[in-house]
């Protein structure tokens, strides 16, 4: 196509551009993002709306020699999308670093006669339309260079805050800059999100239950789209954000088709985005990064708490906010069992027994998150004191004997004769009673867990050993948690793999370990010194 041409198509575009909607125009710029090879249409769509210009330009995918030649038509807000990717070539990141002046700097403040007043702008609402609210406020009543300065300042950082679409305006309700964990939305016959409450439009607007997205792209996935095809309601279908945003990650959607009641049309879908649990403790964390952010927007990197810091308060912050309904949710399970308030039929109580119960193991996983944060934030220490193990062993089997029952399975551990090792009561009993009931809750029903307590005087250990079957299963998880527990891919499982490396980790912190050995796992626990030598030869 000649340039001619594209010219001409341009111009048509933008006589055409105000009788489209916002909506429509966002999801053409999402459709054409990844497609786009034309220098002229990258340039008109970043002087689009901002919600549009941004759904663009996160996208675009132009040569290194076609960014290079339009970056001074892009203007601010274009360049300032560019400075947020991470795959822009060293000679783009370079030049956008040449625009700083540019795009940093503060806006000549707008000059208005004595003679002017609030009522000859507000009878030309045009001159608003083209200077903004914020120039128009700071031209108003001048009362000093300095209140000038300040408010231009201000007005800048709005601006700014608006136009890069990571904040909403001031007076828009609709669009909270905090975190969302649950949205509604509404889409249109043909898939496409069209209204969104709860959270940044801009995030959800245009995306497609129609069509599964690719890989390295925003959408939703294969099953959706097949639900839509037979509109049929959607379960816990998946949306993956790309990002770095408050809304970016993973999301669950629960959605309804709708139809007309007159015709039986097919009008959309209903329905309610969530955020799955093992993303909580990230929304947590990006949620403390921007408000940190905001909170000193001058702030070297240097200073700030490290990421790894961040995700520790972000899952302490989280487990402070699940323990006050949980407790809610057992005081009255214990009430009701209890028949506090008069009788209570027996299936009730049985249930609030199982509901306790729950809660118990809920408290004591909430314990665990919060001990694996403070380690992570380096706000554990190894306690001093001594103490006997062999309690904290009968302890951990009385809590299991109720779920071993109901699951025809069975732990026994012998040579429990006394042994003291040089750790706080409350660290020990920690440490022993979840390495056997998270063993024995792994191995599921008619598990038969053989183990025993040994003193080993050559190392200096108290070891609790107990025997569980090779499994290619079980030796894979006890690689990543031991071996080798810094691999990515498996930093956020939650279940025995995360219960093993933090009792690993407390173990290490008091010269203990925890290993897997031919078909068993053995705590390690140091001895107190000058102990006299009992050997136990249980086995």
């Amino acid at each position: 196509m000649t340039e001619a041409a594209v010219a001409r198509g341009l111009s048509a575009l933008a006589m055409l551009r105000d009788q489209v909607p916002v909506e429509t125009r966002l999801i053409s710029a999402r459709a054409v993002a990844a497609r786009c090879r034309c220098a002229s249409l990258a340039v008109f769509l970043a002087h689009e709306a901002p919600a549009v210009a941004v759904a663009f330009l996160d996208r675009a995918i132009l040569d290194e020699d076609q960014w290079l030649a339009i970056l001074p038509d892009l203007g601010p807000l274009g360049r300032s999308r560019l400075r947020g990717r991470d795959d822009m070539p060293a000679s783009i990141t370079r030049a956008l670093e040449a625009f700083g002046s540019t795009d940093f700097a503060l806006g000549a403040p707008l000059h208005v006669t004595d003679s002017q007043s609030v009522q000859q702008l507000d009878g030309h609402p045009e001159s608003l339309e083209q200077t903004g609210p914020s120039d128009a406020a700071i031209a108003l009543n001048p009362q000093s260079d300095i209140a000038s300065l300040v408010r231009r300042i201000e007005a800048y950082r709005t601006s700014r805050a608006g136009n890069d679409g990571t904040a909403p305006p001031a007076n828009d309700s609709s669009t909270p800059a905090v975190m969302a964990d649950e949205i509604r939305l509404r889409s249109d016959a043909e898939g496409h999100i069209r209204a969104v409450a709860g959270a940044q439009r801009s995030s959800f607007v245009g995306l497609s239950l129609a069509e599964p997205a690719r890989a390295t792209e925003s959408g939703f996935d294969a099953g959706v789209a097949r639900a839509f095809s037979k509109r049929a309601p959607i379960r816990s279908g998946r949306l993956w954000l790309t990002g770095e945003g408050l809304n970016s990650g993973h999301w669950l959607i629960d959605a309804d088709p709708s139809f007309d009641r007159a015709s039986g049309r097919f009008q959309g879908y209903s329905g309610t985005l969530r955020r799955p649990i093992a993303e909580i403790a990230d929304s947590v964390s990006r949620a403390l990064i921007h408000a940190q952010d905001v909170a000193n927007p001058g702030e070297e990197d240097a200073v700030k708490a490290p990421p790894p810091r961040r995700v520790a308060e972000g899952m302490r912050q989280m487990v402070h906010e699940l323990r006050s309904p949980l407790n809610a949710i057992n005081g009255f399970a214990e009430l009701i069992e209890g028949q506090f308030f008069g009788p209570v039929a027996h299936h009730y109580r049985a249930l609030a027994r199982s509901i306790v119960g729950d809660a118990a193991q809920l408290a004591g996983t909430f314990d665990d998150f919060d001990v694996a944060a403070r380690l992570d934030m380096g706000n554990v220490t190894a306690g001093e004191g001594e103490s006997d193990i062999v309690p904290s062993v009968h302890a951990a089997l009385s809590q299991l004997s109720s779920y071993l029952a109901a699951r025809n399975s069975t732990v026994e551990i012998q040579g429990m004769e006394e042994l003291t090792v040089a750790m706080p009561e409350s660290d020990a009993r920690r440490l022993v009673s979840r390495f056997i009931s998270s063993l024995a809750h792994h191995l599921g029903e008619q598990a038969q867990l053989v183990g025993r307590v040994v003193q080993d005087n050559g190392q200096g250990f108290a070891s609790v050993i107990l025997d569980v079957p090779s499994s290619e299963e079980l030796d894979a998880i006890a690689r990543r948690s031991l071996v080798d527990p810094g691999t990515d891919d498996h930093q956020g499982v939650i279940g025995i793999e995360f219960t093993l490396r933090l009792i690993d980790r407390l173990a290490t912190m008091y010269g203990g370990s925890l290993q897997r050995n031919q078909g068993q796992f053995i705590l390690n626990l140091p001895l107190v010194k000058e102990q006299p030598d009992r050997i136990e030869s249980a086995v």
